[in-house]
């Protein structure tokens, strides 16, 4: 299944970057993102490969950007879809939650039967929204012994760190800067471009707050870019990917949603190509969204008539919206 084959790439694409082979340095051709040497002056570990990653009890550390049950959001169902295929590829995980309130564990280990789970409490106070960190940052912690954290939940030392989101990366950094393994980044967004689009749309309190976000935010993306403790970025957008390839010389991919593996009624799998299907991810408790998903179904009747047989699935929190709903 793609979602298997993913997991596989992250490993492959990031195989010849270390101290004893030359870098690779993504850059767009105009067409997708292609492989360029380039050489490194600094010597970041290999992304673990296949060969040698699930064997002897080591595995992945994945610390999330929130909680990922229950499996509302688009970018819930894509941190499930990630856990799903790293299990279903023999990974062991140990999966650090950064947590609003009561953190279920069992609920989580059913869910996910072979991954091992912490909880990072967050923190919403009002004071962190005045200091240099990005709020969206400094409201999940680092824990005080971060290795010290793993340790306990792990028979021997992680081969990697997978940071899946940018909100929760400084805790894989603060992790590889002790452990010395390769550490991988998920972006989900841009999330400095989107803290300025949707200070557009607010009122003129939380417009500037917004503002302020996103240029604290501009600041700690510049400092991910610059880290020599970052093997590979993985964006989910090829577009954003492509513009990220040439902010950094850190390797970026392209790795599609994971939630696509959870759409109903096979439209993704091995022989998706043969069909003809448009996925729209993403919740619909943002404007943006209820506007993108809109356009999208006045459109679909001029699809329909091109293409009889296409399927258009929503995937994200329904939130009842009246605008959708007629």
């Amino acid at each position: 299944p793609r979602r298997s084959i993913c997991v596989g790439s992250w490993s492959a694409c990031s195989a010849g970057i270390g101290p004893d082979r030359p870098g690779w340095h993504s850059r767009h051709d105009g067409s997708r993102l292609a492989q360029s040497r380039r050489p490194r002056s600094d010597n970041r570990p290999a992304f673990p490969s296949s060969s040698n990653s699930y064997g002897g009890g080591v595995g992945w550390v994945v610390i999330t950007e929130e909680d990922v049950l229950p499996e509302t959001t688009g970018g819930r169902v894509d941190h499930a879809g990630f856990l799903d295929a790293a299990l279903d590829a023999n990974v062991e995980l140990l999966v650090l939650v950064p947590t609003k309130g009561e953190f279920r564990e069992d609920a989580y280990r059913r869910r996910f039967p072979g991954a091992r789970f912490a909880s990072l409490p967050r923190r919403e106070l009002v004071r962190l929204q005045f200091g240099l960190t990005p709020y969206v940052v400094a409201s999940r912690p680092i824990p005080l012994d971060p290795v010290g954290l793993v340790r306990e939940r792990s028979a021997s030392p992680p081969t990697a760190i997978v940071s899946y989101s940018v909100r929760s990366a400084h805790i894989g950094l603060a992790l590889v800067s002790r452990l010395q393994v390769p550490h991988l980044v998920r972006c989900q967004n841009l999330d400095s471009q989107y803290f300025s689009n949707i200070a557009g749309a607010a009122g003129p309190v939380r417009s500037t707050a917004y503002r302020v976000e996103a240029t604290r935010l501009r600041r700690f993306e510049a400092m991910l870019n610059a880290s020599r403790h970052v093997t590979a970025f993985a964006d989910v957008s090829l577009e954003e990917a492509q513009r990220h390839a040439r902010a950094t010389t850190t390797p970026v991919l392209h790795v599609p949603s994971f939630a696509l593996s959870s759409v109903p009624d096979g439209t993704t799998g091995p022989d998706a190509a043969d069909r003809d299907g448009v996925v729209f991810v993403g919740s619909l408790d943002s404007e943006t969204n209820v506007d993108g998903v809109a356009f999208l179904l006045s459109a679909w009747p001029l699809v329909r008539t091109r293409l009889p047989d296409a399927r258009l699935s929503i995937v994200g929190r329904d939130r009842k919206s009246t605008r959708l709903n007629s």
